[in-house]
């Protein structure tokens, strides 16, 4: 099995970080969690053969936010779409819940756009017209 991390700071001072991990025939039966860390399951399951797994992080503000903004934009579209259509039980929760996770997602990306503004003292938003 080989794993392969790209870790990079980007200009702005925000991180990305990129792991690939390769698993052949000849690694033998390899559990889950070596080739998926970030899955949070409660059974055990083990892999032979090949396989490839990529997962990608970053905190940079430019790319999270347009990324909540669309993931909740499309939840409260459903959700206003089962409520037009009738389904009261499922399209309130659905709006609901999304509020919920993009108030709580807007605030944690400011914040980490706070600190990189601190650190780096320059502007991380990629707005262009502010300069």
């Amino acid at each position: 099995m080989k794993r392969e991390v790209d870790y990079k700071i980007n200009d702005n001072g925000s991180y990305t970080e990129i792991v690939k991990v390769t698993q052949t025939p000849e690694d033998g039966f390899v559990s889950e969690d070596e080739m998926m860390p970030s899955a949070d399951r409660h059974t055990k399951r083990f892999f032979k053969g090949y396989a490839i797994e990529v997962g990608y992080t970053t905190n940079d503000p430019r790319v999270t936010r347009p990324f909540v903004y669309g993931a909740c934009g499309l939840i409260i579209i459903i959700g206003i779409i089962l409520s037009a259509f009738h389904v009261w039980m499922i399209g309130i929760p659905f709006i609901g819940m999304a509020l919920i996770i993009f108030f709580s997602s807007m605030k944690s990306i400011n914040a980490i756009e706070k600190e990189l503004k601190e650190k780096k003292r320059q502007d991380v938003t990629g707005d262009k017209s502010a300069e």
